[in-house]
């Protein structure tokens, strides 16, 4: 698995368990699957975004 992969999918899973906490369990699907896709966005790009600067210095 590449970088990129793993760092969507540590986001991803972090996006899933923020959902679990009480106040965020309304049962409202697209809540969740926008929460855990954008989560896994970020953590992707944060990635990319490290990996750049490190690779610049």
């Amino acid at each position: 698995m590449s970088g990129k992969k793993v760092a969507a999918l540590i986001g991803g899973i972090a996006g899933a368990i923020f959902t679990r906490i009480p106040y965020m369990e309304d049962g409202n699907l697209l809540v969740t699957s926008v929460i855990v896709v954008v989560s896994a966005l970020v953590t992707r790009t944060l990635w990319v975004i490290l990996k750049k600067t490190r690779s610049g210095l």
